[in-house]
């Protein structure tokens, strides 16, 4: 019931996280203790709780239990059937606070905000450096290919007349 109520008994006293339930809780306080008491017995690797050890078994069995509805693909996590789902349904749940732009995953947000659209720019940060001439680009494929002014090679060959780009 304090699932459904919202009622939190148990608080972390590290960082004031609040959980409904004593075993949410202890599991939690691994993460700030460093304790990994759960283990793979297949692989050794070690976990904070059962459920995480649950979850990591499935590399093992190769057993995937979450279905998609509609074509059928399975997956070994929640999580990758949620990433999936937004094929089916073309939801798009991150925005852009400068143009509104809508992307279905938050690493392509995180992209966009590096450019400029809308004619406005959005944060202009240019993260990706040359260390030869300190050029800065906004992606790092752009700066990939920048490098080949540096370096002379030419890796693009037209197909028709063979020459390069």
């Amino acid at each position: 019931m304090r699932i459904h109520t919202g009622e939190s008994l148990y608080t972390c006293e590290h960082c004031k996280l609040k959980f409904t339930d004593l075993s949410g809780w202890k599991c939690h306080m691994h993460i700030h203790t460093g304790e990994r008491p759960v283990t793979c017995e297949v692989c050794g690797r070690t976990f904070t709780c059962s459920s995480n050890l649950k979850s990591h078994m499935h590399i093992h069995t190769r057993e995937r239990p979450f279905t998609c509805e509609v074509c059928k693909a399975k997956f070994k996590h929640s999580s990758g059937l949620k990433y999936h789902m937004l094929i089916h349904t073309g939801e798009r749940p991150f925005t852009c606070e400068v143009c509104k732009a809508k992307f279905k995953h938050s690493s392509n947000l995180k992209s966009h905000m590096h450019i400029h659209t809308c004619e406005r720019p959005h944060t202009g940060e240019r993260p990706f450096t040359c260390e030869v001439c300190k050029a800065k680009f906004k992606h790092s494929s752009n700066l990939q290919y920048h490098m080949h002014i540096h370096t002379g090679e030419r890796p693009f060959t037209c197909e028709v007349c063979k020459a390069f780009n």
